[in-house]
């Protein structure tokens, strides 16, 4: 560090690179026939990883409070079996929500695949399977 008065000071910082991705849990809301609609509801799990990179002992005890504040999902995209990309929406802390219209030729299991990005930019992939009821 150069001061202004010209004084030249050397100095450490430590930091730790975040290079894990966000994890969900997720849980489908809604009947699941076809031509339902039903809500995907998504929230981040913090690992023992996200808690020791936050500077807490691996069993710390995790709080709602705590959940909110390690909670560093910044973009959940929900691809179809047919391709369409849809956005989630923030629900609320560490919370995304997205709205998806079963087809109504759907049968038997269909595969949703998440895409996740964290304020790192760490990327994850997860895939949830949608059982049809009949």
């Amino acid at each position: 560090i150069t001061h202004a008065d010209g004084r030249q000071e050397r100095m450490r910082v430590w930091y730790t690179v975040d290079a894990s991705a966000a994890q969900l849990a997720v849980e489908v809301l809604g009947e699941t026939g076809p031509g339902d609609t039903v809500t995907l509801r998504a929230r981040q799990v913090i690992t023992e990883r996200d808690l020791v990179q936050a500077g807490l002992r691996g069993d710390a005890e995790i709080t709602e409070a705590r959940a909110q504040f390690l909670s560093d999902a910044r973009d959940v995209q929900l691809r179809t079996p047919a391709g369409e990309v849809i956005d989630f929406t923030i629900a609320g802390p560490g919370l995304w929500e997205v709205d998806y219209e079963i087809p109504t030729d759907a049968a038997g299991t269909l595969t949703l695949n998440l895409t996740i990005v964290d304020l790192a930019a760490n990327v994850s992939s997860q895939s949830v399977d949608l059982e049809v009821a009949r």
